[in-house]
C-alpha cells in the first residue's frame, strides 16, 4: 500500500491532479475535457472508473471543465463549497443529488483514507479552497490560484511530505508582457495569482526534512518560464538549505508529471 500522487495538467489551460492512497483514488480539479483527462489518467495505468471522489477548488473553467462529464460517465462524487457548486452549475450541468458532497470552507473533514483541511483562497471567484490531505503516509498540500498567502495557510501546509504549489508568473515579465494593463493588475493583486517570488518565500517557510517533492504549478504560458520559476524557487529553498531534502520539479503543462510514490 502506498501514496501516489501526480499533476495531469497544469496552467491557464486546465488544470487536474492525480492523489491515491492505498485502494482509494481521486482527482483534484478536472479542468480538461473529460476524454483528455480519461487519457492521461490511462497513461498512468489508472482506469478512469476506479475514481472515487473529485474535489473542486473554484468554479473558473480551467478547473471545472471535465467534472461533471466524468461524475455522469462513471459515477463519481463531487466534493467542492455550496460557493463553487452554484457559481459552477452551468459548467458543471445536471449532478445525481448523492454525488454532490458539500465542504465547509476553513474546516477539517474527515474521510475514509485522509483528514482534509480546507483553506480559504484569496482569488477572484465566488470562494476558492485549497486543500491539505493529512494521511497515513504525511501531508499533501495542493495550493494555487490566491494573491496572497496567510499564516493559516502555512500553519497546515507546514511539514507536508509532498507540495502542489502555484508559481503563476514572473512578475517583471508580467508588466513588459501583451496583457492589458487591468488584466495585469488583477493578476498582481490579492485576488490574482502567486508570482515565483511569492511562492519561493512562502515554500522556505513550509518545507523542512519531511518534503519528498515539490511541483510548481499553475504556470502561465505568457508570463513564466519553467527554467525561471525553477531556478527562482531553488536558489531561495537552497539559500534556506531544504532543497536537499525535496526534489523540485515544474509541473507539466498538458501532460503528466512524474509520479511521486511514498511508502
Amino acid at each position: 500500500m502506498a501514496l501516489r500522487f501526480c499533476p495531469l495538467f497544469s496552467g491557464s489551460d486546465g488544470n487536474c491532479c492525480f492523489l491515491e492512497i492505498d485502494d482509494k483514488r481521486y482527482l483534484i480539479d478536472a479542468g480538461f475535457s473529460g476524454k483528455k483527462i480519461e487519457n492521461n489518467l490511462k497513461n498512468l495505468g489508472v482506469d478512469p472508473s476506479s475514481i472515487d471522489l473529485i474535489f473542486l477548488t473554484h468554479e473558473h473553467i480551467d478547473h471545472i471543465r471535465g467534472a461533471g462529464v466524468l461524475s455522469r460517465r462513471f459515477n463519481i462524487k463531487i466534493c467542492a463549497n455550496i460557493e463553487t457548486f452554484t457559481a459552477g452549475k452551468e459548467k458543471l450541468g445536471k449532478l445525481k443529488d448523492e454525488n454532490i458532497v458539500m465542504l465547509e470552507t476553513n474546516k477539517r473533514h474527515k474521510f475514509s483514507k485522509f483528514d482534509l483541511e480546507t483553506l480559504e483562497l484569496s482569488h477572484d471567484c465566488k470562494r476558492g479552497l485549497g486543500f491539505v490531505f493529512d494521511t497515513d503516509y504525511g501531508k499533501v498540500s495542493a495550493i494555487t490560484d490566491t494573491g496572497i498567502v496567510t499564516d493559516r495557510m502555512i500553519e497546515k501546509m507546514f511539514d507536508s511530505k509532498i507540495f502542489y504549489f502555484e508559481a503563476n508568473h514572473d512578475v517583471d515579465m508580467l508588466i513588459k508582457g501583451p496583457y492589458e494593463y487591468s488584466l495585469k493588475m488583477r493578476i498582481l493583486s490579492d485576488v490574482g495569482h502567486i508570482s515565483n517570488k511569492v511562492s519561493a518565500k512562502t515554500l522556505s517557510k513550509v518545507v523542512t526534512d519531511k518534503c519528498k517533492k515539490i511541483y510548481l504549478g499553475h504556470l502561465s504560458q505568457t508570463n513564466n518560464k519553467k527554467e525561471i520559476a525553477y531556478d527562482e524557487v531553488s536558489n531561495a529553498l537552497e539559500f534556506e538549505r531544504v532543497l536537499k531534502y525535496a526534489n523540485l520539479e515544474v509541473a507539466n503543462r498538458f501532460e503528466n508529471s512524474s509520479l511521486t510514490e511514498i511508502k
